[in-house]
C-alpha cells in the first residue's frame, strides 16, 4: 500500500525539475551588445552553434572552435571550462625522468569547424558574417542551376518570388587561378556546399543560413564637404585653370567675375567672392578679372 503514494510523489517532483524553455547551450548565437557579427538570437541559431562543436570532446578545444564558428560564442557563465592541467612532479621526486620514459606531447586541438576554399573542409560551410549577409542578401551575381549562372534562376517561374533562400552558398572572393582569368561569380549562389571551391572558382565562400535574420545594413555615411578656400575666390586664376576655361569655352563677365574652376559647378560665375565657398558643388574658385 505504501508504494503507490511514494510513486505519485516521485512523479510530481520529476515534473517540477524539467528544463526551462529559455535555457540555452554553452555554444550559442553571440547576441552580446558588442558582438562582431550582430546576429539576433534564435533557437535555430543556438542549435546550429551547439551542433557545430558537439563532436569535439576536449572542453578547451570545443570553446575555441565555438568562438571561431561564424556568429557563435562560448558563454563561460553557463559552461565554464576548467583550466588546462600543467605537468607537475610528485612530492619528493627528483627533477630527472624515469629511465625509458618520454614526455607526453600535448594534444593538438582539432581544426575549427567551417572553412573556406583554401583550408579544410574546403567548402562553403563557414557562416556568412553580418556584412556578407548584407552584401549578398539576394545573390546579386545570380544563381547557378545545372551549370548555368543566371539572375532569373533566383526567381520563381512567374518572377514574383525570390528563390535565393534555396541557394545558400555564396561566392565571396575571386580565385587568382580562375580558369577564365576573370572571376564573374562573386555574389553568385549555389545549392551545393562545395560548388564554389571546385576548379578554382572562388577563394572564399560562405553559408547564408542565418542571413534572413540579419538587420538591414546601415546607410553609408554622408560624403564630407570640401574645405572652403580661406581667401574665398579673390585670387588670380592659375595657368591650368585658365587653360581649362579656354578648353571648355567658359568665361565670366565684369559684373560676376568669380568663377568655380573645380566641381560640379565648373564654369559658374558669381558676383560674391565667397559664394562658391559655401556650396558643396564647388571645390575651388578664382577671380577671372585679375
Amino acid at each position: 500500500m505504501g508504494i503507490g503514494p511514494s510513486r505519485r510523489q516521485h512523479n510530481k517532483t520529476k515534473s517540477r525539475t524539467k528544463l526551462s524553455a529559455n535555457e540555452r547551450p554553452c555554444c550559442a548565437i553571440d547576441d552580446r551588445p558588442d558582438a562582431p557579427t550582430q546576429y539576433p538570437q534564435s533557437d535555430e541559431g543556438d542549435a546550429a552553434c551547439h551542433e557545430a562543436v558537439a563532436d569535439i570532446a576536449d572542453p578547451s578545444a570545443r570553446k575555441v572552435a565555438c568562438n571561431l564558428e561564424g556568429p557563435c560564442h562560448w558563454f563561460d557563465e553557463r559552461c565554464p571550462v576548467p583550466p588546462a592541467r600543467t605537468t607537475g612532479r610528485s612530492p619528493g621526486r627528483s627533477p630527472g625522468r624515469s629511465p625509458g620514459r618520454s614526455p607526453v606531447p600535448a594534444p593538438v586541438p582539432p581544426s575549427p569547424p567551417g572553412g573556406s576554399c583554401d583550408r579544410a573542409p574546403y567548402d562553403c560551410s563557414r557562416l556568412c558574417t553580418a556584412q556578407e549577409c548584407n552584401d549578398y542578401k539576394n545573390c546579386p551575381g545570380g544563381c547557378d542551376k545545372d551549370g548555368e549562372l543566371s539572375r532569373a534562376n533566383c526567381m520563381s517561374s512567374d518572377g514574383a518570388q525570390m528563390l535565393s533562400d534555396d541557394y545558400r552558398y555564396v561566392c565571396t572572393s575571386p580565385h587568382v587561378n580562375h580558369p577564365d582569368g576573370v572571376n564573374k561569380e562573386v555574389g553568385a549562389c549555389s545549392r551545393m556546399r562545395p560548388y564554389w571551391c571546385n576548379d578554382d572558382e572562388c577563394a572564399d565562400c560562405c553559408d547564408r543560413k542565418f542571413c534572413n535574420n540579419m538587420p538591414p545594413a546601415p546607410p553609408p555615411p554622408p560624403a564630407p564637404r570640401p574645405t572652403p578656400v580661406a581667401s574665398g575666390c579673390s585670387r588670380v586664376c592659375n595657368a591650368d585653370e585658365q587653360a581649362a576655361m579656354a578648353a571648355q569655352g567658359v568665361m565670366c563677365g565684369a559684373s560676376a567675375p568669380y568663377m568655380c574652376v573645380d566641381g560640379t559647378a565648373f564654369g559658374g560665375c558669381s558676383s560674391d567672392p565667397v559664394f562658391w565657398t559655401t556650396t558643396s558643388d564647388c571645390n575651388t574658385c578664382c577671380d577671372t578679372s585679375r
